[in-house]
């Protein structure tokens, strides 16, 4: 129940048997006497979506700063980003862009004093494997936003989001995302398509 981080941490303790994210094990450094035996197989496909928090569930959700991160994250600069981040250090990219995967080619709102903080519930994998940290500082000191990121197991952020307590949510479970967007608590955002945005994966 605990997050990809801690999960590794508690394996690595106990010699156990472990099923993570391939972006997290790369930048785990605990490793003890771990190792893979298992990786590749396409049963172990983990795609990443964002969706916007229904505003119609949730009055307060921030639309304008959702739709503002969700846009760059469906950027060019974003993408360039997410494919390069880790190859330097670990000889390969932690996540790897979706082909197909929605894009954004326009302006991005800029924040303003009156429209600042962005919160963000997200899956433990893409905070624990350094990702948000290498991402949010070109997308706060481009346009201004602050972005208060809340890491949880991924049903633990979805449950966040159906409470109304973020106004982004980043997850990898499609049948718990379904679901979300089935029982209304998603907002198509404009421009796109679909309410949930797959836009990169990893292994497991």
């Amino acid at each position: 129940g605990s997050g990809m981080g801690p999960a590794l941490n508690t394996a690595s303790s106990m010699d156990a048997y472990i099923l993570a994210d391939r972006g997290t094990w790369l930048s785990f450094r605990n490793r003890g006497n771990l190792e893979i035996l298992v990786q590749g197989d396409k049963r172990m496909f983990n795609p990443y979506g964002v969706m916007m928090v229904n505003p119609a569930r949730h009055p307060h959700v921030k639309v304008p700063e959702a739709q503002a991160f969700i846009d760059w994250l469906m950027s060019d600069e974003a993408a360039s980003l997410i494919a390069n981040y880790g190859v330097a250090e670990y000889g390969e990219a932690l996540f790897t862009l979706k082909d197909g995967k929605p894009s954004f080619s326009g302006d991005i709102q800029s924040a303003t004093d009156a429209t600042k903080t962005i919160r963000l519930s997200t899956t433990t994998s893409v905070n624990d494997s350094g990702l948000l940290d290498y991402l949010l500082p070109t997308f706060e000191g481009k346009y201004g936003y602050e972005v208060e990121v809340s890491a949880a197991g991924t049903g633990k952020a979805i449950a966040a989001a159906t409470m109304g307590n973020a106004d982004v949510i980043m997850v990898h479970s499609k049948t718990q995302e379904e679901a979300f967007i089935a029982d209304g608590y998603a907002k198509l955002v404009d421009g796109y398509d679909s309410e949930r945005l797959t836009f990169m994966y990893n292994y497991f």
